[in-house]
């Protein structure tokens, strides 16, 4: 495997910058959507920046041009798609205060009042008299003049959800809408702080109105779910979508699941563990008819990685897994020592990374993009460009 490493896109002290959403334009360039955060936090808003680079990807410039990816104001852009021209869809889950995804900070006194509610919430990483409230809605973000102008839709999950989180969607060729969504489910007795024996169940939000109305279709129950979510789709034709699912279960755990649907996502099988170690994945289906699996990594060495399916998503060729980054393991700036203990605990590395994206050029290489933790402890976005082995130029 011949790779061309840290093609840094974007990295600055005193930021933590995560969460990539990298895509091909049609003209041929690479664009590259990330969140830039003030302190490390998977709550906060943050910034959002968009970065462009040619067709190789190895050159990257900031861009202000929003019409490259027209995002709803309060979004990060997790799930964008065009439809019909001008139509712009941007879809997220569980955030509120005007926030897509981002949970709402509210003052401290509101914390026990919204609690009785049955609503999640999270303490402040800065602020002792704040806390996150986490909402339980599906927003839709809908613009029909390619991003200068939107209307907003909420929609209620359903009414045994505590929170809502989701994930990376897709429109299928006949403009199906799946967006995957998930989060813990309420009983009597259930502590909101420790959410210990709370289930998990996942469901596919699914459209075939342009987003206009939404079906939840149930993907999977886990009753030892701390975060069975983070689903990554692959439409295959026919009918045919393969899901890969962060399974993150208590204890040192993190084998992805796998389902299937035959129908457009309308029903799925039940799930089966790989043996595919990491999380979450992304799914890409190479111009050989080859899927190739990629997905952080948190066991040490930690870093990035990626395995090959050579037979439509049957199985895993994970005798040759191909390691990207294998450098990882420092803790981001500013989580300290109490985070990294949570994070040890569940058996895996306190290092943040991964959630990547992957593209196949033209050239034949891939590209992959994620963000990252060295050991300056500078969280950046970063990609690495390499080839198969037998695509080596």
């Amino acid at each position: 495997m011949k790779l061309q490493r840290d093609i840094i896109i974007f990295k600055k002290e005193g930021s933590y910058s995560c969460f990539p959403v990298l895509e091909q334009l049609a003209d041929g360039r690479l664009l590259v959507a990330l969140t830039q955060r003030e302190f490390p936090s998977h709550n906060s808003k943050g910034r959002l920046r968009l970065f462009v680079a040619a067709a190789d990807g190895e050159h990257w410039q900031e861009t202000t041009d929003s019409s490259l990816a027209p995002v709803w104001p309060g979004a990060t852009g997790k799930f964008r798609c065009q439809l019909n021209g001008d139509m712009w869809l941007d879809i997220g889950a569980g955030g509120r205060g005007g926030h897509f995804d981002a949970p709402e900070v509210r003052p401290l006194s509101e914390r026990l009042q919204w609690e009785a509610q049955r609503y999640i919430t999270c303490d402040h990483e800065k602020d002792p008299n704040a806390f996150y409230l986490v909402g339980k809605e599906l927003h839709v973000g809908r613009s029909l003049d390619g991003g200068i102008s939107w209307q907003r839709q909420a929609i209620s999950a359903p009414p045994e959800m505590l929170s809502l989180n989701g994930f990376r969607g897709l429109c299928l060729q006949d403009n199906t809408l799946l967006f995957p969504v998930g989060g813990q489910v309420d009983k009597p007795g259930l502590d909101l702080h420790t959410m210990e024996g709370a289930t998990w169940q996942q469901y596919m939000a699914r459209s075939t109105d342009n987003g206009d109305t939404w079906d939840w279709v149930p993907m999977l129950t886990d009753p030892h779910g701390f975060c069975t979510e983070e689903v990554s789709l692959l439409e295959l034709g026919g009918g045919r979508i393969l899901a890969m699912t962060r399974a993150h279960r208590p204890g040192p755990t993190g084998y992805l699941w796998q389902q299937w649907s035959a129908d457009n996502g309308l029903s799925w099988s039940e799930p089966v563990e790989t043996q595919v170690w990491g999380y979450p994945a992304h799914l890409l289906l190479l111009r050989d008819g080859r899927i190739l699996c990629s997905y952080g990594y948190r066991f040490k060495p930690a870093g990035i990685r990626a395995v090959v399916s050579n037979d439509g998503g049957r199985s895993w060729d994970v005798a040759n897994e191909h390691v990207l980054r294998d450098d990882g393991g420092t803790a981001a700036q500013g989580w300290g020592p109490a985070h990294d203990e949570v994070v040890k605990a569940r058996g895996v590395s306190g290092s943040d990374l991964g959630y990547p994206f992957s593209v196949e050029l033209a050239e034949g290489a891939i590209l992959t993009v994620y963000y990252f933790t060295g050991r300056d402890g500078i969280t950046h976005v970063v990609a690495t460009k390499w080839w198969l082995e037998d695509n080596e130029v």
